[in-house]
């Protein structure tokens, strides 16, 4: 998984979009699961005190969507720590 991100030029609310090809499966059903627990993993973990970003999280593996949830939220809190936005 990679993350792209941009400071917004106003301080309004975080947008965060999760981009998951056809390349990873062809089945919309394991997308759409990988999206959802990614989008979920954020909603409850990022600060609300960070404010005024756009975050682009592209998924390149398949396996994310039966990796435990421990695993994914650690992925995820490492990408968002390396880009110093937690």
């Amino acid at each position: 998984m990679s993350l792209k991100y941009l400071k917004q030029r106003t301080q309004s609310e975080n947008r965060v979009a999760v981009v998951v090809s056809k390349k990873v499966d062809k089945k919309a059903v394991t997308r759409n699961r990988i999206r959802r627990r990614v989008y979920e993993i954020i909603r409850k973990s990022w600060p609300d005190t960070a404010q005024g970003y756009d975050l682009v999280f592209t998924v390149h593996e398949r396996s994310l969507s039966n990796t435990k949830h421990e695993d994914l939220e650690s992925e995820i809190h490492s990408l968002l720590n390396k880009a110093q936005l937690n």
